[in-house]
């Protein structure tokens, strides 16, 4: 990722929407967990603000399920699930697997269920996919070799296959990719040496986590927040407006969040040897405004990443 792009850097947006960011006097892992409980605490609320981003998102899922209605979808960053109609997807698929690192929320969510969805969904936590927050203190004091840091992707991703009931037909990213961006921004700062290259890294780990979880010629859906209202009013997403041009107006004036820029990623996925080989991601499918709170609304969109048919 060109870290000259004028974008907002991820530091900043950070900062702003993690107040308590830096007070924790616990391990990054430990930090980052409580971090993300607290997190989805407080959306509790607002699961009536979540309804057409929860309908939009859904849709999306539900649309790429096969259509025997036997396929398995898995969820990254499922969180409380207020993102999703898990009945919907129950209906659509015969598995719902859903990864979290906060197992309270997934508990939560299930538990919520009628017992017709509880006997569908399956819950995998705590996961923690950046692979990273046991370690980065270590990182922070420079203990680590190049090779670590080159081989940390793979087996990563590996780890969380692992952790999963891989393959599945349908994998969603849940608005997780900013996400994963906190722990290392909290620990090692934006002024660390080594701060841009584990940001590569962690970007590059959930890509390679969301091809590896696929079943050949599966699909994945990299569903993220690319803007919020506390960096941009978004007064310019008036109905009708092309949210997607809108996006690119805000990644090129600096205001949106640079790791979600879909140019880089998609630059990303072309030059990775292993992401180029055997998958393909495509540009903004759709994009949206999702209402998180009465206060708070962020910018979404959506592409898809598919694994290519293994041939020979």
């Amino acid at each position: 990722m060109d870290s000259s792009r004028a974008s907002l850097d991820w530091s900043e947006h950070s900062r702003k929407l993690c107040s308590t960011a830096g007070e924790f006097s616990a391990s990054p892992a430990r930090a980052q967990i409580e971090e993300q409980r607290a997190s989805n605490r407080s959306t509790v609320p607002y699961y009536a603000s979540f309804a057409s981003h929860r309908e939009r998102l859904t849709e999306l899922a539900v649309g790429r399920a096969p259509g025997d209605a036997r396929g398995r979808l898995c969820v990254l960053g499922a969180g409380n699930c207020f993102d999703l109609d898990l009945e919907r997807l129950c209906h659509a698929y015969a598995e719902v697997h859903l990864v979290d690192l906060d197992e309270q929320a997934l508990a939560y969510a299930v538990e919520r269920q009628p017992e017709s969805v509880r006997s569908r969904l399956f819950a995998h936590a705590p996961i923690d996919l950046t692979g990273m927050l046991d370690r980065l203190e270590r990182w922070a004091a420079m203990r680590v070799t190049e090779r670590e840091l080159i081989v940390h992707p793979d087996e990563t991703s590996r780890a969380v296959e692992r952790q999963t009931a891989a393959p599945f037909d349908v994998v969603v990213s849940a608005c997780v990719l900013t996400q994963l961006h906190r722990a290392p921004l909290n620990t090692l700062t934006d002024r660390h040496r080594l701060y841009f290259a584990v940001r590569q890294i962690v970007t590059l780990t959930h890509l390679r986590t969301l091809l590896r979880l696929l079943t050949p010629g599966g699909r994945a859906l990299l569903v993220t927040d690319v803007c919020s209202s506390e960096i941009d009013p978004l007064s310019g997403a008036e109905p009708g407006v092309d949210l997607r041009a809108l996006m690119q107006q805000l990644l090129a004036a600096g205001r949106a969040i640079g790791v979600a820029d879909p140019v880089a990623l998609s630059a990303m996925v072309r030059e990775d040897p292993t992401l180029g080989r055997h998958g393909e991601l495509s540009g903004p499918l759709d994009a949206w405004l999702w209402q998180a709170s009465p206060e708070r609304r962020f910018l979404v969109y959506a592409s898809e990443l598919v694994r290519k048919t293994e041939r020979g």
